[in-house]
């Protein structure tokens, strides 16, 4: 095992220029007594720096080089959390999994280089009282400009720092640098036109599958092709993919050659439908695209019940496609991953001022950037009461009060929201406001789970095309034993579960085809007792529902040994669903 010096001269080299980066950073947290602390990607710290009166607190809850902070070692913590996550977050006080960290508030972020690999975690802690927006704002720009210093080092080894702008902004045509990481770096001129014509690809998927000199079809809104563009790969000097740039090489018919002729669609046929996006011809799957597809159309929000993993997401998306908004922006925001103060200021914006660390001119929020478009909310259910009271508000009158400020704005939208929990039985307990529930309700729609599906080899097949695409190779197909067991597994992480099993066989096949023994093994997950070589018990006493989810929780939490992601996970429920759920039965 590694010591702390030798995993500390290990990062070295992947951060350039990374005391300097954490010498300023750290006297400005010093300042406002917040410890600075970086660690590898297992978890490690190996720098921490400043505190300022939280310096004593600080070693005596071992915040300091060498201290090893994983989830699985420590619980539910910032630096943990971050590396599981892949995202910044914030833990504050009981929401830590030890209860000597009660007292703490900690902002964590990941940092990633180019290919999107996590190299380490930056974080910031001081007494729980001392939370502030500032220090978590500050945090996340001092690892974005880590991993600007990353991004910038990867393009030099590439070879490409000089000639990526030159090559982008001087093509004929569209041009455009796509990131693996980040998305979209950089447009030209024509290349936003692009965008502006209503394109809006997956840009990640595109950069992850780009092989040299591919094609790619650039389609509008109504599906009509704009353009054949080529897709040229970037990679770094240790040979890994890191972005993809697009170069439009003119008409579909002027590039089209028979040995890769241009994929178009003939004169008269229909376009796609959107939901086709959802795989599969189970009934009661048909039934809910049909349903999905007649009210599309109107203006009705619509409630989507369903399963985690079932593809609520995918539904949202296309009854946006095939809504009169399709135009307009498609904005998602899960609630259910936010504190309550995060989710008001992302969900309705804030004025300047409005806290400490604020930006000079306020930010718009989620309502805003769907304005004419359709907005997304998902895990509704864990809204908090104070938003579900705002949120009541401009749903009856349109208008809303960004945080701080008192103008009043107003934004056009369609409402979409979807939950895994039982949103009448929370308003009969309420749990959830009765008033805002008829409102998002104008119609329910929702989704079968996998086990209760007809056509489960079909869409483990459909799955599987899709998958093969995105890593470029072809389908592989599924032998007659790997059928079976799909068909047999009660796949309780639904279609979630499925693709992921689906990735480790694409991995692990060699040949052109998948057995069972390329599938991950089945750990009787959601399997009755019968099916698990378990004697049959008789049927179950009546038990009161919050009985039943006390003791859900507990062995969720045993069988994780203080891992939250993988209790919240095993639970089907989001990490501040399962945070309330230990309040009430007082597991905190």
């Amino acid at each position: 095992m590694p010591d702390c010096m030798e995993r500390r001269e290990r990062l070295a080299p992947l951060l350039p220029g990374l005391p300097e980066v954490l010498e300023l950073a750290a006297g400005a947290f010093s300042e406002r007594d917040f410890v600075l602390l970086l660690a590898d990607s297992d978890g490690v710290v190996v720098d921490a720096r400043g505190g300022g009166a939280f310096a004593d607190e600080a070693r005596r809850v071992r915040l300091i080089s060498g201290s090893h902070w994983g989830e699985a070692t420590r619980g539910t913590n910032a630096i943990g959390t971050a590396l599981v996550e892949g995202c910044p977050v914030e833990v504050r006080g009981a929401a830590h999994w030890a209860r000597p960290n009660h007292g703490l508030v900690c902002y964590a972020a990941p940092i990633c280089d180019p290919a999107g690999d996590i190299v380490a975690v930056l974080d910031a802690t001081s007494f729980v009282d001392r939370a502030d927006a500032f220090a978590r704002l500050a945090l996340q720009s001092t690892a974005r400009a880590l991993e600007e210093r990353l991004r910038a080092q990867a393009y030099a080894g590439a070879g490409m720092a000089a000639t990526l702008e030159r090559l982008i902004d001087g093509h004929r045509g569209g041009a455009a640098l796509v990131e693996r990481v980040g998305g979209l770096r950089r447009a030209n001129a024509a290349a936003r036109a692009w965008l502006a014509a209503g394109w809006s690809p997956d840009w990640r998927a595109i950069a992850a599958a780009a092989p040299r000199g591919d094609l790619l079809p650039v389609r509008g809104p109504a599906g009509a092709p704009l353009a054949l563009v080529r897709v040229e790969p970037v990679h770094d000097a240790a040979g890994r993919l890191i972005a993809a740039i697009l170069l439009d090489e003119g008409p579909p018919a002027a590039r089209a050659s028979p040995a890769r002729p241009a994929a178009a669609r003939p004169r008269g046929d229909p376009a796609p439908s959107p939901f086709a996006a959802l795989h599969g011809d189970d009934p009661r799957l048909d039934e809910a695209r049909r349903l999905a597809a007649r009210l599309a159309p109107t203006a009705l929000p619509l409630l989507l019940l369903a399963e985690t993993g079932t593809g609520k997401d995918v539904l949202a998306r296309a009854i946006h496609a095939a809504s009169p908004r399709s135009a307009g922006p498609f904005v998602a925001l899960n609630c259910g991953a936010l504190s309550e103060q995060l989710l008001d200021s992302e969900l309705f914006g804030y004025g300047p001022g409005a806290f400490t660390g604020a930006l000079k001119g306020g930010r718009d929020g989620h309502l805003a950037a769907a304005h004419t478009g359709t907005l997304f909310l998902d895990e509704v259910a864990e809204m908090p009461p104070g938003l579900q009271a705002r949120l009541l508000r401009f749903l009856e009158s349109g208008a809303y009060h960004r945080v701080g400020e008192a103008v009043p704005r107003r934004a056009d939208v369609r409402l979409v929201c979807a939950t895994c929990r039982d949103l009448p039985a929370l308003v009969r307990q309420g749990a959830f406001r009765a008033d805002l529930y008829y409102r998002i309700r104008g119609a329910s729609l929702s989704l079968p789970p996998v086990r209760a599906r007809a056509d489960t080899v079909a869409l483990a097949r459909a799955l599987l095309r899709e998958l093969a695409a995105e890593a470029g190779q072809p389908a592989p197909a599924l032998a007659p034993r790997a059928e079976a067991a799909i068909a047999a597994r009660p796949w309780p992480g639904n279609i979630r579960e499925l693709k992921t099993a689906l990735r480790v066989a694409l991995a692990l096949a060699d040949g052109p085809c998948i057995d069972v023994e390329h599938l991950p093994a089945d750990e009787g997950l959601g399997l009755p007792a019968a099916a698990r070589g378990a004697p049959p018990a008789g049927p179950p006493p009546p038990a009161a529902l919050a009985d039943v989810e006390g003791e859900a929780v507990r062995r969720a939490l045993a069988g994780s040994d203080g891992n939250l992601s993988e209790a919240a996970r095993q639970l089907g429920v989001a990490r501040s669903t399962l945070y309330r759920m230990m309040e009430r039965h007082g597991l905190r």
